[in-house]
């Protein structure tokens, strides 16, 4: 697994024909709907994150997007939406965006992966949120967004590009939080970030 740094970019020539997969966990908020109603009710707070990529040609324009509005264009899946979270801490995978790049359109330059809370619920308040991305089954990069400083206050984030160079990609670690409440808000931030 690779460490990667804030705008660093790694080239995946082995990933060139290949799947690429993100995945997305996290948890629901203990006593979320007040301390009070927690403590007769054992209610939690839900949580649905909903994790995103689109797809963009050489001058930036949306080719198609994928989420859970869409869950399938060619080359591109989302497993399903999942509005909950989890009610305790595991590491099963809440929501899985797969990637074939050889089944990609020619027109796709890069791909751009990033997550946005649907309740606009803050990422330091959201438990054991982490998020992986996978090559051909390894994890070739992980991050974990609970409880870290620099997510509080936010409600979205751009999190990695990959971008075709001829036959391999290369991946690019984001890492930009933001205040966009929409899948649409956060596409308009990705074509003025990148």
């Amino acid at each position: 697994m690779i460490d990667l740094k804030k705008w660093q970019t790694i080239s995946l020539k082995k990933e060139s024909n290949s799947k690429i997969q993100f995945w997305v966990n996290w948890g629901q908020i203990k006593g979320g709907n007040g301390w009070f109603l927690w403590s007769l009710f054992g209610s939690d707070e839900t949580v649905d994150l909903d994790a995103s990529v689109v797809l963009l040609d050489k001058n930036k324009d949306v080719i198609e997007t994928v989420s859970f509005q869409n869950l399938r264009t060619a080359g591109v899946s989302h497993s399903w939406d999942d509005t909950t979270g989890d009610s305790s801490q595991d590491d099963n995978d809440n929501e899985i965006i797969t990637v074939e790049t050889k089944d990609l359109d020619k027109e796709v330059e890069s791909l751009v992966f990033f997550i946005n809370s649907y309740k606009h619920q803050d990422f330091k308040d959201i438990p054991y949120a982490h998020i992986r991305m996978k090559s051909n089954d390894n994890v070739i990069a992980k991050y974990n967004i609970w409880n870290n400083p620099e997510f509080a206050g936010s409600i979205a984030m751009i999190l990695w590009k990959f971008d075709r160079n001829g036959w391999e990609w290369n991946f690019t670690a984001l890492w930009k939080p933001t205040q966009d409440w929409s899948i649409n808000s956060c596409i308009n931030t990705i074509k003025e970030t990148i």
